[in-house]
């Protein structure tokens, strides 16, 4: 089972997530949640992304991150040879679809 890193998103994010594993719809999927709320220091966020990518992760970027963010998650997971994809994924459906289909893609 592939370790999945969803980062994205603010407060209204955070609430589906929250509404999505309360739901069960989770189950089966081993997935941590970022959400930087458009913060500018994502530094800290940053370095516990780096901490949980290992060798059998996968990361999910959503759209909802600020430019620079972005951009250094992407790099990370080149540096680290960790697939990812870039999603727009909204409301419980859009951020479910995308972890099913990263879970799909990782095995």
């Amino acid at each position: 089972m592939a370790h999945i890193i969803f980062v994205g998103g603010d407060s209204r994010q955070e609430r589906t997530a929250r509404q999505l594993a309360r739901k069960g719809a989770l189950e089966g999927l081993d997935v941590v949640f970022y959400h930087p709320n458009w913060a500018p220091n994502w530094g800290k966020l940053l370095e516990a992304v780096k901490r949980q990518l290992g060798p059998a992760s996968f990361l999910v970027i959503s759209r909802d991150v600020p430019t620079e963010l972005g951009h250094a998650l992407r790099q990370l997971a080149r540096v680290r040879r960790v697939p990812w994809r870039g999603v727009k994924a909204r409301g419980q459906a859009g951020v479910l679809r995308a972890l099913q289909e990263a879970s799909r893609e990782a095995q």
